[in-house]
């Protein structure tokens, strides 16, 4: 008996556990392929996720950008600020967010 990680949750459980005690995913009736395939599914999806938050931050970036010029707003303005605010957050979230896909895929 030795620890392993499980598949679905990357926590360590027994390698002759039926059962995951923290995801409660089965574990009985997998081989090793399948549960290369569900730590297959479970690296897709965390990457699909990043992907979407990556391109939300883009979008938060591009309407801070959008509305710093647009109607041309007093610097110290509530609209001036808020452009700037979002076009930084958005760019800060997005190198955030490679950062960690790249991590994702050197894994």
């Amino acid at each position: 008996m030795a620890l392993v990680n499980c598949p679905n949750c990357s926590k360590k459980i027994s390698s002759l556990a039926k059962l995951c005690e923290h995801c409660q995913i089965e574990l009985g009736d997998m081989d090793s392929e399948q549960r290369l395939n569900v730590e297959r599914m479970k690296k897709i999806e965390r990457s699909q996720k990043l992907m979407t938050q990556s391109m939300i931050a883009m979008l938060l970036f591009c309407a801070g950008i959008g509305s710093m010029f647009w109607g041309e707003p007093e610097p110290g303005s509530i609209q001036h600020n808020l452009a700037t605010g979002s076009a930084v957050i958005g760019f800060v979230w997005y190198l955030v967010n490679r950062v960690r896909m790249m991590i994702i895929k050197r894994k």
